[in-house]
């Protein structure tokens, strides 16, 4: 157990207590090993530090399962980290056939949780899996359709699980599920339902 938790456990937060607390916590459980990394995961990678390159890659996980932060006050606004990301653009939607198209044109500014759901999938093996928080308002507003486009062409759709109103109470009100997701694979063709 202590050599799978040191060398198959990753973890990534920007809160250095968090971190701290997870570390922590990993020694008291006999491992102090573990590669949990202080820094922000939406970063470019190629801004994060060595370790963390070499240690969290794009297409290599297995497992990643995530509660990203949000809320209409938080936002992205860096050029340089949305233009690292597909749902860092603008998207338009064809009003004859309902797809959404991506333009060329940077989005002002993203909620965190748009360009999570991206950052995960593409840190998912073909065939991984994937468990991401979201708020209700990603899965059933319009403004939002292009998300699930874009989800729906990188993963098949394993399963929405409701979550109560307060579970998230006293810090947020929001309205939550959360999203079970597999990444397609080369021969998976993409699904065009939406969620």
């Amino acid at each position: 157990k202590k050599d799978v938790a040191s060398k198959k456990f990753v973890g990534i937060d920007k809160e250095s207590f968090l971190v701290k607390t997870c570390k922590a916590i990993m020694a008291i459980m006999g491992d102090g090993r573990g590669h949990v990394f202080c820094t922000s995961s939406l970063l470019p990678m190629s801004q994060w530090e060595s370790k963390i390159k070499s240690t969290i890659k794009p297409s290599s996980f297995d497992i990643v399962l995530t509660n990203p932060p949000f809320g209409k006050k938080i936002k992205i606004t860096d050029k340089s980290t949305l233009e690292t990301y597909d749902l860092g653009f603008k998207w338009k939607q064809n009003k004859d056939t309902g797809e959404w198209i991506k333009s060329t044109t940077l989005a002002p500014s993203r909620t965190p949780q748009i360009l999570f759901i991206e950052r995960c999938l593409k840190l998912l093996k073909p065939g991984g899996r994937m468990g991401i928080v979201l708020p209700d308002s990603i899965l059933g507003n319009s403004t939002n359709g292009f998300v699930r486009q874009y989800i729906l062409s990188l993963a098949k759709l394993l399963a929405v699980v409701d979550l109560p109103v307060d579970t998230f109470n006293p810090n947020t009100p929001t309205k939550t599920s959360v999203l079970l997701l597999q990444r397609r694979g080369e021969d998976d063709e993409e699904d065009t339902h939406n969620i």
